[in-house]
């Protein structure tokens, strides 16, 4: 199998560990796992060249057969954290553009987001043992929810991940899983994105 994988969501939240799982769990079935891991860049034309090369270096792994490649945070991050620490991205284009980029390559995404009360608390015992960029404050709650509702639908922004979330959400679309750390087994949810990964190839073919 080819998989491009794309995770996302809050801070201490599970992204890391359910990426490494998802490598272990392919280079024991015979493929070749690769991670990408993405941080925000304060430079604007920095973090379009890093998400660009991602994608880029994806997209090289993926011409060779059985590799799958994950992504550890791409746009969502970007907007999300951007509308709700810095005023808003100046990304807004690229983020469409990269999300039907992503569905070219037949990607699937994955939403790691608990409620928000429990990203707050998980934030703040992460922050406690290592150094964190943010503050664990009412923000953290707020970054939850809007990744639940980039899933599951509601009221959003003025932005793309607005206008998806507006649409009923991306949970709607067949490419993107939720992944609550607090009621999914890990295991569960790493078998369901390779099965759905196997069944978008096939459609893309």
């Amino acid at each position: 199998m080819n998989a491009l994988i794309v995770i996302d969501g809050p801070d201490a939240c599970g992204k890391t560990t359910l990426a490494n799982k998802i490598i272990k769990t392919v280079n024991s079935r015979g493929c070749r796992g690769h991670y990408i891991h993405l941080t925000y860049i304060k430079d604007n034309r920095e973090m379009w060249m890093a998400q660009y090369e991602a994608l880029f270096e994806a997209s090289v792994k993926l011409d060779q057969p059985r590799n799958v490649v994950v992504i550890d945070r791409h746009w969502m991050s970007e907007n999300i954290y951007s509308a709700i620490y810095r005023g808003g991205t100046k990304l807004r284009d690229e983020t469409r553009i990269w999300d039907h980029i992503i569905q070219g390559m037949c990607g699937i995404y994955v939403i790691c987001a608990p409620e928000p009360e429990s990203a707050f608390d998980r934030h703040a015992e992460m922050k406690r043992s290592r150094e964190e960029l943010y503050e664990s404050d009412d923000r953290i709650r707020k970054v939850a929810h809007a990744f639940r509702n980039l899933y599951y639908g509601g009221l959003g922004e003025d932005d793309y991940v607005g206008q998806l979330t507006n649409q009923g959400g991306m949970g709607n679309r067949g490419d993107t899983l939720l992944y609550d750390i607090d009621f999914m087994d890990s295991t569960d949810v790493v078998d369901e994105i390779i099965l759905r990964s196997l069944t978008k190839n096939r459609r893309c073919i």
